[in-house]
């Protein structure tokens, strides 16, 4: 089980068999290429740097959640360069879930949280079906603590652990 949280927002991934990772941002305007340049790989840098500046928050933004997703899942978080590991570039259509290069069987994505929200999750073992829960949203059957209409938590499901 892994948990993120954000702003009055709440994360939970859970798989039952293997390691997962979570991480949510609040979308955001963000100095991306001068943090990429001060935290991440060279290969990052140039991918966010090659991306119509308008979409270069929202690109720093992916790959940081990705990474954090990643670090949860292997157990180390952002420590010894986790910042500088690789993940997948998360360019437009494909999978949902892509192998982390050089992690041996750990995949990770962004499914989708709404626009407010940046979501990742990575989870060991094979790709398999990610669903996301909204337990602000009216028939979700999640029982939600809060009954303020914000959305407060979202449940992240790993089907076929």
């Amino acid at each position: 089980m892994s948990v993120s949280h954000v702003d009055g927002v709440v994360a939970v991934a859970a798989c039952r068999d293997d390691p997962v990772g979570v991480d949510v941002e609040r979308r955001r305007p963000v100095p991306a290429v001068a943090l990429a340049r001060r935290w991440f790989e060279p290969a990052a840098v140039a991918w966010l740097r090659g991306r119509p500046e308008a979409d270069q928050s929202a690109g720093f933004l992916l790959l940081w959640t990705a990474k954090e997703a990643v670090g949860k899942a292997l157990g180390v978080g952002l420590r010894d360069g986790g910042l500088t590991r690789p993940v997948p570039r998360p360019d437009g259509a494909g999978p949902l879930l892509r192998p982390v290069p050089g992690a041996g069987g750990l995949w990770v994505g962004h499914p989708p949280a709404g626009p407010e929200l940046v979501l990742a999750v990575a989870v060991g073992g094979a790709p398999r079906e990610v669903v996301v829960v909204d337990a602000g949203a009216a028939g979700h059957g999640v029982a939600a603590r809060s009954t303020s209409v914000a959305r407060t938590s979202l449940p992240v499901v790993v089907r076929g652990s």
